[in-house]
């Protein structure tokens, strides 16, 4: 959720604005989520920080839409029919082919539909098991019913794990829920 993420321009977090917003997945709204994350700052000292984010985690629905843009190694030139300017520029060649190294496809990016995050890949988020994999052991004592069963081993399978914010200045966080625009 949108709680996760705090940083902004006005508290000097980074150049460009808020780590969160409802911002439609487009060329612009790819540009603005690199740009914010690439001028983080420390919070101490007030230096840039290198963020490089890799990561791009969206939900089912906008898997076609994601791929057409940061995988075609080129722009298709759509004439218009006014000859308005072109929201990228006049080249052919895509400048974002190759800036996302891994696409996460998460049916738990549903909801907002159009919601994703982008990333830098071990910085921001952390999964790890909160209860693994366990072994029981019984004592032999007549009243227990291990006694009675002197070749069985009993285990769990249960695994709990926790998926956390671990430094929110390398993610930045869309709650879009407009359908996104590749132009």
């Amino acid at each position: 959720t949108t709680g996760n993420y705090t940083l902004n321009s006005t508290t000097s977090d980074n150049d460009i604005g808020a780590n969160t917003a409802a911002t439609t997945f487009s060329p612009k709204g790819l540009n603005l989520a690199f740009s914010v994350l690439r001028t983080m700052k420390g919070r101490s000292s007030g230096e840039y920080i290198g963020v490089n984010p890799d990561t791009l985690i969206i939900g089912p629905r906008m898997e076609v839409f994601v791929k057409q843009l940061i995988f075609s190694g080129a722009f298709m030139r759509v004439a218009g029919a006014t000859d308005a300017a072109e929201e990228i520029g006049t080249g052919t060649d895509n400048p974002f082919q190759g800036m996302v190294r891994k696409l996460i496809v998460s049916p738990r990016m549903a909801s907002p539909a159009y919601c994703w995050a982008l990333l830098e890949a071990k910085r921001a988020v952390f999964c790890q098991n909160v209860w693994d994999l366990q072994l029981l052991n019984t004592s032999g004592a007549v009243t227990s019913e291990a006694y009675l069963n002197l070749d069985t081993v009993k285990w769990r399978a249960d695994l709990m794990y926790g998926f956390g914010m671990v430094d929110e200045h390398f993610a930045y966080y869309s709650s879009s829920t407009t359908e996104p625009i590749v132009d």
